[in-house]
């Protein structure tokens, strides 16, 4: 749910993890994949100046996501484009954009989770989900719109992963402070803009 989302960011920048914290929001935004976020470097950020994405898969590099090359996704969170932006111009041409890896990662989530007492909340893959979930149970976006944005090949994968009811399941896991703490977290981060 998106207010334990909030909470283990607010834990992994409290944690000096700033950018855990922005891979686990982009993850749930742009439904990334571990790898798609991994592979990213500094040319792999697209701005037009209003919209920020980025491109996934990058043939001439020799990558490839799941479901093929040069494929991207722009991101609908308001303050993720502006974090993203910044973190563009603070990145040398040709670098990375996250100087870990994804066991690290694991290791900083799993960190979050025992310090927010948030032990039930699922792995890193499950932020990709959650994403995809979040935005059918509030009719944000179609199924074929989730397909095309999770970068899934068939409607049935997008069906088998967005389990909605997961989310009110883990919803109602929170305690009263912790949905009013992550909800004031949540308004704190600003709006989205829906892209296609």
């Amino acid at each position: 749910p998106e207010e334990a989302l909030a909470l283990l960011c607010e834990q992994l920048r409290f944690m000096g993890l700033h950018q855990h914290a922005l891979v686990a929001e982009s993850s749930v935004d742009a439904y990334f994949r571990i790898s798609e976020w991994e592979q990213l470097r500094r040319e792999d950020i697209i701005d037009d100046g209003e919209d920020v994405g980025v491109i996934l898969g990058i043939a001439e590099r020799g990558e490839r996501v799941k479901t093929g090359h040069n494929q991207g996704v722009c991101f609908d969170s308001l303050a993720l484009r502006a974090e993203w932006r910044a973190l563009r111009a603070s990145l040398a041409p040709g670098s990375k954009v996250f100087p870990f890896t994804a066991a690290q990662f694991r290791h900083a989530w799993e960190r979050a989770k025992a310090a927010t007492g948030l032990d039930w909340v699922g792995p890193p893959h499950d932020l990709r989900h959650s994403g995809a979930a979040r935005d059918i149970l509030k009719e944000l976006r179609t199924l074929e719109q989730v397909r095309r944005r999770g970068r899934w090949k068939m409607l049935s994968s997008v069906q088998r992963y967005t389990k909605t009811w997961l989310l009110v399941r883990n919803r109602s896991r929170l305690s009263p402070l912790q949905l009013k703490q992550g909800a004031a977290l949540i308004a704190r981060r600003g709006a989205r803009k829906l892209v296609s």
